[in-house]
């Protein structure tokens, strides 16, 4: 019997090779989503950077997040002053998918799949494993060094 012989009821004959075709199909097309849904390689700076925070004016109001460029990473970092001379500096890429966050209500969003932090990107709730990069920094003389990680 050949794989398009007809049985008894008229119905054409499954061969094993047409089952093992159709079934490995479905089953690569079922895992591919969840492959390609996993952790990202976060970006993370290379070498020191500075900024001027008179160039930041909503830096001078606490709880204001300024999203800031710099050439060393893809996506911006996000500085919160939290008192003072106190600011919070994170990386704003989640390592779900890649994806830069936003600030939502007390923290950061992931516009991707939801995954929420907190202001100091902590994680909140998945699907991102880890938290945004918190990074150490310094203010002299009203310039911020942020160190690389």
């Amino acid at each position: 019997m050949s794989c398009d012989d007809v049985n008894e009821s008229g119905c054409t004959q499954p061969c094993r090779r047409r089952f093992l075709v159709s079934t490995s199909s479905a089953v690569v097309a079922l895992t591919l989503p969840i492959v390609g849904c996993g952790e990202h390689d976060v970006d993370t700076l290379g070498n020191d950077v500075e900024l001027l925070l008179a160039d930041y004016p909503e830096l001078e109001e606490v709880g204001v997040t300024a999203f800031v460029d710099f050439d060393e990473v893809a996506l911006p970092l996000a500085i919160t002053r939290t008192d003072g001379d106190e600011f919070i500096v994170t990386g704003t890429e989640c390592n779900h998918s890649g994806c830069g966050v936003s600030r939502s209500g007390g923290g950061f969003k992931c516009p991707c799949h939801g995954a929420t932090f907190r202001l100091d990107g902590s994680l909140r709730k998945g699907p991102a494993t880890e938290g945004l990069i918190a990074y150490d920094y310094e203010v002299v003389d009203g310039t911020m060094k942020i160190f690389a990680s």
